[in-house]
């Protein structure tokens, strides 16, 4: 995602703020936030973020130029999910939450291991609203978000313990569990 650089910097110094104090309120570094002002792609959780840390909505921080509410932007992309593609994601998310719930259940996460159900949680945590989308497989796929947003709580508290801290994983599963109470 991308935020107009002029009214991110604009919008910061408004505020008599610098990127330090941004990227500190914000929970992401200063380069990030930089990154924002110059125009750069950006999660849409760290989005979310810095608008939170200039106090404005996200909506104040996009360019005019996006696209008018309605119409989406052309796409080359094929669909996200659909059949076979759909059935083994969900397949090899089961399997991945099985074996990470076992991991849990033993307390054999140790640093490199939390980081990497992080990094998990990071890439797939998002896939699941989408999948979800699809009236054909939300009701399969309500408990398996139901059971990831639990697990990845799990993981967070767990990763806080040995000393990691990752507020982008921490934003997926407060999303995931806000689009799951919204359904």
């Amino acid at each position: 995602m991308k935020l107009d650089e002029h009214k991110v910097r604009g919008t910061r110094e408004r505020r008599g703020l610098t990127l330090a104090m941004v990227a500190q309120r914000a929970g992401t570094s200063k380069n990030t936030v930089l990154s924002a002002e110059h125009g750069a792609d950006i999660r849409p959780t760290t989005a979310r973020k810095i608008a939170e840390a200039l106090n404005v909505e996200i909506d104040d921080l996009l360019s005019e130029q996006a696209h008018p509410l309605g119409q989406a932007p052309p796409s080359n992309q094929p669909p996200l999910f659909n059949g076979e593609q759909e059935r083994r994601a969900i397949e090899a998310l089961d399997t991945h939450l099985d074996r990470l719930e076992e991991a849990l259940d033993r307390g054999e996460l140790d640093r490199a291991t939390a980081t990497l159900h992080l990094y998990i949680i990071q890439v797939v945590g998002p896939t699941i609203p989408a999948m979800m989308r699809n009236v054909a497989v939300e009701t399969a796929l309500r408990p398996m978000a139901e059971r990831f947003a639990e697990l990845g709580r799990r993981v967070l508290a767990e990763a806080r313990r040995l000393g990691v801290k990752d507020t982008e994983a921490e934003a997926v599963v407060f999303d995931i569990e806000q689009y799951r109470r919204a359904g």
